[in-house]
């Protein structure tokens, strides 16, 4: 288990079809985004990034288990593939952090890998 002083927070926060410009802190004049903006100034953020599948539910299950939509077998969201091996979160609680999901799951995630759901 590790050191808990010495781990970083993670939050990871997916929405979809949401452009890093939808942030005013990431250069939107005109939404008013005051706890994404503390966000923003205190972590990481990602301007340029990309998705291997542009549908939701298997864009999850690439994000959540590192692999292709050609490995993970899931082309849309009601095409679902088997189930992979190992996701971030298990991964993250295997190394001593406290997982938890909020919101719509929309993926292969079990609640029982997780502390909190």
């Amino acid at each position: 288990m590790g050191d808990k002083k010495a781990m970083p927070n993670i939050l990871l926060i997916q929405t979809d079809q949401q452009r890093y410009n939808t942030i005013h802190a990431l250069g939107n004049e005109v939404i008013s985004t005051p706890n994404l903006d503390r966000l923003v100034k205190s972590g990481m953020s990602f301007t340029n990034s990309f998705v291997s599948v542009p549908v939701c539910l298997p864009s999850r299950w690439s994000l959540h288990s590192g692999m292709y939509t050609t490995t993970h077998q899931s082309w849309s969201n009601h095409h679902l593939g088997p189930r992979p091996g190992t996701n971030l979160p298990l991964e993250l609680k295997n190394a001593g952090y406290q997982t938890a999901l909020m919101g719509k799951n929309h993926s292969f995630l079990n609640k029982n890998e997780m502390d909190v759901i």
